[in-house]
């Protein structure tokens, strides 16, 4: 396996599972990927992070900021070097994908935010995966 694709629907922050109705979505997923990405099976695999439906968390965190839901989001913005040129879309992007980094337990990640109904990024998002995931092959065969 060279690379493993995880989709995480970022607009989900603020909403609990079906199975459950009581366990955080975006908690559930990072369990999830951390647990993923630690197993002997992957140890050598990409992961490529999709961090999906931004369109529709950009539209949500105007009415639900991240700081509702997370207690560190406030800290986590204070921290940035660059949080005064940034949109509050952009610190929460960075916010979330920063969850996923510190979860990470494997050797490559590469994680993008997505909009699937973005048919532009979605091709430009795709063409940095093919050429990873060429460039891993070439490499895998000693070229």
């Amino acid at each position: 396996i060279n690379a493993v694709i995880f989709l995480v629907a970022i607009n989900e922050y603020d909403m609990v599972l079906e199975e459950d109705n009581k366990t955080n979505r975006m908690e559930e997923s990072l369990k999830l990927f951390q647990k993923l990405t630690g197993a002997q099976w992957f140890e050598n695999t990409s992961f490529i992070l999709f961090l999906n439906k931004s369109d529709l968390f950009r539209e949500k965190i105007q009415r639900k900021p991240l700081n509702q839901y997370f207690e560190d989001y406030d800290t986590f913005v204070t921290d940035l070097k660059d949080k005064d040129q940034l949109t509050e879309f952009d610190k929460s992007c960075k916010y979330i994908q920063a969850q996923y980094v510190e979860a990470f337990n494997g050797t490559r990640l590469y994680p993008f935010v997505t909009c699937a109904i973005d048919t532009e990024n979605c091709d430009r998002v795709f063409a940095a995966i093919r050429d990873t995931v060429i460039s891993q092959a070439l490499s895998g065969a000693g070229l």
